[in-house]
């Protein structure tokens, strides 16, 4: 039987604990594990909730919010070259095909669900599966290796990335005029009173108005 060794996040370079796996035989790791976090506090007795006789521990953070942490470390064990060829199994905040497919993309062979499984039921795998193979065929790819991997490679550390580099929005008059008028608010035809006393169309309103009711 392989083993699969899952790491935790709770650490300051999760590159370490994947060497460390490897070193001892595992055949695989998967990560991440769930955040050490307190939820909060409760004010009236200054115990971290749940509490427990008076007192309160950590639990495990998880779901969507972990998604950017798995996403990381998933990747720096990707491009590690000591851990490269290291199988990968991705752990963290799936729960669409693309959360999926984004692990995947960063060098996950296989990928693992459980808090939107809890959330939305099992059938939530099938609806993952489902997305990524129309996916998969829009793109023209066969198998995940096709893609397995190929964002681990434009991965760099900030000081690497080109820092001359300019990004910024670009826009027209065209645009503007457009964002303006959407933006404008309508505005309201004058009216003039009539003999009769109603509230008529203003002889300088182009379109019809319907008269109001008769003021009292």
């Amino acid at each position: 039987m392989p083993v699969i060794v899952k790491l935790t996040p709770n650490i300051t370079d999760v590159r370490l604990a994947a060497r460390a796996a490897q070193a001892g035989g595992a055949d695989a790791v998967s990560l991440i594990n769930t955040l050490n976090s307190i939820t909060s506090v409760k004010l009236d007795t200054f115990s971290p909730e749940p509490a427990v006789d008076g007192k309160g521990s950590h639990g495990g953070y998880a779901g969507p919010a972990v998604k950017p942490i798995g996403l990381n470390m998933v990747a720096e064990i990707a491009r590690d070259p000591e851990t490269a060829e290291l199988p990968l199994s991705g752990i963290g905040g799936i729960s669409t095909w693309r959360d999926a497919a984004e692990y995947i993309a960063l060098g996950c062979g296989t990928v693992q669900v459980c808090t939107a499984a809890m959330v939305y039921g099992f059938r939530i795998v099938q609806e993952m599966i489902g997305g990524l193979q129309l996916w998969m065929e829009d793109k023209g790819y066969s198998s995940l290796s096709d893609f397995q991997g190929r964002a681990a490679r434009h991965v760099t550390d900030w000081q690497y990335l080109n820092l001359n580099y300019v990004a910024k929005a670009k826009i027209t008059s065209s645009c503007s005029s457009s964002a303006a008028a959407a933006t404008r608010p309508a505005r309201t035809r004058p009216t003039r009173r009539s003999p009769s006393g109603t509230n008529a169309p203003s002889r300088s309103s182009t379109r019809s108005v319907s008269p109001a009711t008769s003021a009292s």
